[in-house]
């Protein structure tokens, strides 16, 4: 599963496989879903049986969310991930308009520019890219500090998903751990450490971002869009063309294309046609 679709949308403020506040809130020692129902019926028909690596996820996110301020019920601790969400939000414009204020280039493993879609990124991404290219100052990586025991929480999220579908979940588990170290690193108040975390995370961050089937899809569908500005009789319109470009990149494991008709039609082609003019 790859951490980089951009699954946590403000508006969308509950987890799918299991619950933060139901699992440690309500003090349970496995992982609960928003029912109070146990996240995963394990094969062996024994509902809070863990697997090791589900055991040390589980322990990772108690650490995490012990260091959220309390919620004394689900509603406070849902309005507090609202407000995460809203504040990841407002990071990837500010990230879009201080790469372009600050001529930030970004590169590829070939050393060759990248436009990277800052929607593509997971929380983690985003504050990782945030916390070095916005901040000016320890009171401004206090401001996003929580914002990582959330992105940690998100991140053991992809991780439990991955490990029950295809045991797949070791990056989330690192993703998850990066993302506290990063809270904890700043909760120190120490420069140095921080300023470790911060090029290690931005590096991480585009690291994953480059091996992204989906930017390779975005690379190629963006070629063929050029080529069709040169010829325009190749398609009749749009959608004709996006229905081709469906057909030519790659699928995912239930067969369907690794880039949606919408994304090329509604998001990507107009971006691409005011870059044109």
């Amino acid at each position: 599963m790859s951490t980089l679709i951009s699954d946590w949308e403000p508006g969308r403020w509950s987890f799918y496989s299991y619950d933060p506040f139901m699992t440690y809130g309500m003090a349970n020692k496995h992982f609960v879903d928003r029912n109070g129902k146990p996240a995963f019926i394990a094969q062996k028909n024994d509902p809070e049986w863990m697997s090791e690596d589900d055991v040390a996820l589980w322990r990772l996110g108690r650490d995490a969310y012990l260091k959220l301020p309390p919620c004394s019920n689900k509603e406070e601790f849902d309005a507090s991930l609202a407000e995460h969400y809203k504040m990841i939000k407002g990071l990837r414009t500010s990230i879009a308009a201080v790469a372009i204020e600050k001529r930030v280039v970004f590169k590829n493993e070939d050393d060759q520019p990248i436009e990277p879609d800052f929607d593509d990124f997971t929380s983690m991404g985003i504050l990782e890219i945030a916390w070095k290219l916005v901040k000016a100052g320890a009171a401004d990586a206090a401001v996003i500090k929580n914002n990582f025991l959330f992105a940690c929480l998100e991140s053991i999220e992809h991780g439990l998903i991955a490990n029950h579908l295809d045991g797949g979940g070791v990056y989330s588990a690192i993703e998850a751990a990066n993302a506290f170290a990063n809270f904890v690193a700043i909760d120190s108040g120490s420069t140095s450490l921080q300023q470790a975390r911060s090029e290690i995370g931005l590096a991480g961050a585009l690291e994953r971002y480059r091996d992204d089937p989906k930017q390779e899809a975005k690379k190629f569908i963006k070629e063929c869009w050029i080529e069709w500005q040169r010829d325009s009789g190749k398609y009749p319109k749009q959608s004709a063309f996006a229905s081709d470009m469906l057909t030519k990149i790659p699928t995912d494991k239930d067969g369907s294309p690794i880039i949606s008709f919408d994304t090329i039609v509604k998001k990507w082609i107009p971006i691409w046609t005011r870059e044109s003019k």
